[in-house]
């Protein structure tokens, strides 16, 4: 079960959001927030996979938000919505979310790319693979070095 945060200072569109992820996936968990802060208050008291927040608005600077979640709980997943008409927001979201999706966005798109990033993100997260991880004696090398180490010029 996922644990989905949702963040717009538009009640609408936070309702509208939240109706459409509880038809397509009526097994994910959503909360809303309508602010930075309330978004944060709701971090603080429980375990969310991912916040899906919109970037634009005076009411609302999702970058920043986005920011906080990045430094205050890395493994949350960081999605962004923007109807792309603040190009300076957009641009001050660019480092700190996994996904970008416009507004109005396709929520079935949404559903299968959140999906994906947090299955990602469990199989990282797991112990086998981190006790392999933290096992490695030294780096496997890339192909592009195999090539470069055994038979000297590469192809064009």
């Amino acid at each position: 079960m996922r644990r989905i945060l949702l963040v717009d200072a538009a009640p609408a569109a936070l309702a509208q959001l939240q109706q459409a992820l509880q038809v397509l996936r009526p097994q994910w968990q959503t909360a809303s927030a309508n602010s930075a802060r309330a978004a944060m208050v709701a971090l603080s008291q429980r375990r969310f996979d991912a916040v899906i927040s919109d970037i634009g608005g005076a009411a609302l600077d999702g970058s920043e938000l986005l920011a906080l979640v990045r430094d205050g709980y890395p493994n949350v997943v960081r999605l962004c919505l923007s109807d792309h008409s603040d190009d300076d927001a957009f641009l001050r979201a660019v480092p700190v979310t996994h996904q970008f999706f416009g507004k109005p966005c396709n929520v079935e798109n949404l559903c299968e790319v959140l999906e994906r990033i947090c299955s990602l993100r469990d199989i990282l997260r797991s112990g086998a693979i981190q006790q392999l991880i933290g096992n490695l004696k030294a780096l496997p090398a890339t192909p592009a070095d195999l090539s470069g180490a055994v038979g000297g010029d590469r192809p064009p």
